[in-house]
């Protein structure tokens, strides 16, 4: 089975070297994109918390309360 650039993702090219997909590094890129989400989420939700503070800040003319 040929990837998109025509590299073989498992078995072996006529030249006999061969390159193989293995399921760890598969679940190592699939982990490391989840974790890469997970915080830009953190970083959205700190984003809109800080927003909302300044704006109730600037509405208010106070913190809390």
């Amino acid at each position: 089975m040929d990837g998109a650039d025509g590299a073989l993702l498992s078995g072996s090219d006529p030249v006999g070297s061969s390159y193989s997909l293995l399921d760890s590094d598969v679940q190592a890129v699939m982990q490391f994109l989840w974790l890469l989400s997970v915080v830009e989420l953190v970083q959205l939700a700190v984003l809109v918390i800080v927003a909302g503070m300044l704006f109730g800040y600037l509405v208010t003319r106070k913190w809390g309360d």
